[in-house]
């Protein structure tokens, strides 16, 4: 088994995973107007965390590091685990790391082991720690490693560490913008009115066990990562990459259908990939399951997406909720999906989480709540 023993979230709506649910359930968006900053020219729209909220850690660590470092410090004590345990692994999950500081600082401090080295030194790790960098499927990549580093027995690791996060940039904002992917209000998932995502900061950790413990009833089930090889940035037009990361994280559950209280969808609200979304939950005879998304609290967190939303939708199942889509309306997509207007009850005991990236890439997780002995 590969249990959930603990989690953080650090977000524009709260320094603890419970806070941030709170705010959830309270409706709370960190989305807002925000001007012209980092430079760029056009008005930007998104969730940015107030610099002087997270407790700095000194010189030596930039925001980004100090904002990973201060997420999994959070977890790893709720966890009760010794961190610089030779068993314990550290999984960083980010798409651009130190982007802020490129050109300001030796290239070597812009790359993403280098972070991740100074992550896991803080904690005393002695394991080199693993990067994942895939996109905006990331996070789930990491919860992937996870699963992989428990599920070898030959690993010698018996815990798991993964925080995944991303701060904005000029770099980062000014890229959507070429897209013309941003939307000046707050984002609509799978709603006839979509006009495009917002971006946000943030970070988020989840802590796993290879053996069930007191209190960790949560068991990351069924994961799975595809390729569709479609387009550089566009998502497959019939779904198929996700469709199938879907079917492998269900056949390896063993999870029905019926049986899934909820569906946390990536929903960026872009016109292709929440249509594409809305094909592949068809394809995999999943319409009549409840679809959700945090967009429209969070923005799109990059490396920290796949943890955060994650994080929130084990909060969702352990209360028996289903927590709506906050500003969708009308169906915007042509695909047979349910999405959640209000909150609702569930006495279902698993979810699924997708996600969906650049280049093709699609993640697919399935968390069941069980009864561990």
């Amino acid at each position: 088994m590969v249990c959930l023993l603990s989690d953080n979230i650090i977000s524009p709506l709260g320094v603890t995973a419970q806070e941030n649910w709170e705010a959830v359930l309270n409706g709370k968006s960190g989305v807002r107007p925000r001007g012209k900053v980092f430079g760029v020219g056009d008005d930007f729209t998104g969730s940015l965390l107030e610099r002087d909220a997270i407790e700095p850690l000194g010189e030596g660590f930039t925001f980004f590091e100090t904002l990973m470092i201060r997420s999994a410090e959070d977890a790893v004590g709720r966890a009760g685990i010794d961190p610089s345990d030779h068993r314990v692994a550290f999984v960083i999950s980010t798409t651009k790391g130190n982007s802020d500081l490129i050109g300001e600082v030796p290239d070597r401090e812009v790359m993403l082991w280098y972070s991740a080295r100074k992550i896991a030194s803080y904690f005393g790790n002695p394991n080199i720690p693993v990067v994942v960098s895939n996109a905006c499927i990331s996070g789930g990549c990491a919860q992937y490693a996870a699963k992989m580093l428990l599920d070898d027995e030959n690993s010698g690791t018996d815990w798991v560490v993964a925080v995944g996060g991303d701060v904005m940039s000029r770099f980062i904002v000014s890229g959507f913008q070429s897209f013309k992917a941003l939307s000046a209000q707050v984002c609509r998932p799978f709603d006839i009115s979509r006009n495009g995502l917002n971006l946000g900061e943030g970070a988020a950790t989840m802590v796993f066990s290879r053996n069930p413990s007191s209190g960790s009833n949560i068991v990351l089930t069924g994961c799975a990562l595809r390729n569709d090889a479609n387009h550089i940035s566009g998502p497959s037009r019939t779904g198929e990459g996700l469709h199938n990361a879907i079917e492998s994280a269900y056949s390896q559950s063993g999870l029905r259908r019926e049986d899934t209280a909820f569906i946390c969808a990536h929903g960026t609200s872009t016109l292709y990939n929440d249509e594409m979304e809305s094909i592949a939950f068809t394809r995999s005879n999943l319409s009549s399951v409840p679809v959700t998304c945090l967009k429209p609290h969070f923005g799109h967190t990059l490396g920290a997406a796949g943890l955060l939303e994650a994080v929130l939708s084990v909060r969702a199942l352990r209360n028996g909720v289903v927590f709506p889509i906050m500003t969708y309306s009308e169906k915007g997509v042509s695909g047979d999906i349910s999405p959640v207007r209000e909150t609702g009850k569930t006495d279902r005991k698993a979810f699924l989480k997708t996600l969906s990236g650049f280049a093709g890439s699609n993640a697919a997780l399935i968390y069941e709540e069980v009864v561990c002995r």
